[in-house]
């Protein structure tokens, strides 16, 4: 699917940075491009100036690039950052996290398409969308459709099938689906509906048209107030601030509500003051009262995994002490 949604051909050369035990680096990375007679450049990890000269190498002449969301955007970050340098790119392909549209449309804007992607270990590439930078505007924040050969439907938390445009967790039937976790058997029994679907624990909803959207994690959702709040939709809001360089919102205890939006935020150098009561008024237009933070943290930098995923347990962990 990916070969042909990503049109990989023997002129292709990769540039892999994620570790080949990993469904980025592996089924995303290696195998399309091999499959298909291009070339692999093989790297020993991210470092945003570093990876930016390597796109932009006439000679290594990297026509795919497939990374997370946070990635794609540090790269924007970088200094010397001049997408004219990246005309040889055909494609810089992400997944791993939801990927806010506001992101995506300042690469398709500089005329590079940024094709996001739904996968997992357990199932491989499950949700793709086509290389068409208009499609990919017009769908900006979609994950595409699912593979062939693979049943997909969303449902609610008694496991009930959702109606498009409606919330719903991501499960899966197909005969590509894994079948064990090492020596974790009770897990992996855990994992599947009594009726033989595997929950992945992702939510997302799927529109009239029949692209899917991944909304959030089931386990970073919360609660508040009865109306489940996914930070995912609130942290797509908070980047189109021209001041906010990246974000994160958990949901920490509250007496009142339950759970209530704790934002932590990272401004652009040149905006360091940044003020917390102008955001929250920034927001206000454009998210239900309910999603918006009761609490906003202004950081030097979010905890992140090695490869780049914000470490939201961490923050849940500091609130929680702070509290």
């Amino acid at each position: 699917m990916a070969g042909l949604l990503y049109e990989v051909d023997k002129q292709s050369v990769f540039l892999c940075e994620a570790p080949m035990f990993d469904v980025i680096g592996l089924v995303s990375s290696v195998q399309p491009v091999l499959y298909n007679g291009g070339q692999l450049v093989i790297s020993d990890g991210f470092i945003p100036d570093r990876t930016l000269d390597r796109l932009s190498d006439p000679k290594l002449g990297i026509t795919h690039y497939f990374c997370i969301p946070q990635m794609s955007n540090a790269l924007r970050q970088v200094e010397s950052f001049d997408p004219q340098r990246l005309q040889s790119l055909k494609a810089l392909l992400t997944g791993g996290a939801p990927h806010p549209e506001v992101q995506i449309r300042r690469w398709l804007k500089d005329g590079i398409a940024i094709v996001d992607g739904y996968g997992m270990s357990e199932a491989g590439t499950i949700f793709g969308m086509p290389h068409q930078i208009d499609l990919l505007d017009k769908k900006a924040g979609c994950v595409g459709f699912n593979a062939p050969r693979l049943a997909v439907r969303l449902c609610d938390g008694n496991g009930h099938e959702v109606e498009p445009g409606q919330p719903g967790e991501v499960q899966l039937k197909g005969d590509n689906l894994f079948i064990a976790y090492w020596r974790k058997e009770s897990v992996f029994n855990s994992s599947f509906t009594a009726d033989g679907w595997f929950e992945t624990g992702d939510i997302a909803v799927q529109d009239a048209e029949g692209y899917y959207r991944i909304v959030d994690r089931k386990k970073d959702m919360f609660i508040s107030g009865g109306e489940n709040v996914y930070p995912a939709e609130v942290e797509g809001i908070v980047l189109k601030h021209p001041d906010i360089k990246e974000c994160a919102m958990i949901g920490i205890p509250n007496e009142k509500w339950g759970e209530v939006g704790c934002l932590y935020v990272v401004a652009h150098a040149q905006n360091a003051q940044l003020d917390t009561l102008l955001l929250v008024e920034y927001l206000t237009g454009q998210l239900a009262k309910y999603k918006l933070p009761k609490q906003v943290v202004v950081l030097d930098a979010l905890p992140r995994t090695s490869s780049g995923k914000v470490l939201k347990h961490v923050l849940l962990a500091n609130a929680v002490k702070s509290a």
